[in-house]
């Protein structure tokens, strides 16, 4: 073999590993990806999930207590068509202290606010928000 065999044969071996290299897609941009909207929006961490048939259609729908920040909690009601969830109803709360209770047969939110000047749990109020077909509604006192 002469000097300039071994050069193409080089060249030959440069170009295969070259479009090995390319067409692997180590060189293409990543895809942009639109945020999505859905269930796990602005989710943290998932606390609390509890299955209830709010529209008494003999389907559960999931109530899903959540931390979208430090300070405060939310809540999602979530319907399932086959086997994609929706989010029918989303609400945020200005307390970390949510919680979902059954009273009576009425689906129901707590949230407890402490108090202010104080900071500790001697001045909790409370808030109740009862399901009333498409959205928790405050229940006045």
């Amino acid at each position: 073999m002469d000097r300039r065999q071994i050069r193409i044969i080089f060249r030959m071996g440069v170009l295969f590993i070259s479009i090995l290299f390319l067409s692997s897609g180590c060189l293409t941009p990543p895809k942009e990806h639109a945020p999505k909207k859905g269930v796990l929006n602005n989710v943290y961490v998932f606390r609390d999930l509890v299955q209830v048939d709010l529209d008494n259609d003999g389907q559960k729908e999931i109530i899903a207590i959540y931390t979208p920040a430090l300070n405060s909690s939310g809540v999602k009601v979530i319907k399932f068509y086959g086997d994609k969830g929706e989010v029918v109803f989303e609400r945020n709360f200005d307390t970390p202290n949510l919680k979902f209770r059954m009273k009576g047969r009425a689906p129901t939110l707590i949230a407890e606010y402490k108090s202010e000047a104080t900071g500790c749990s001697s001045g909790i109020t409370k808030d109740f928000y009862r399901w009333d077909g498409n959205a928790f509604v405050a229940v006045k006192k």
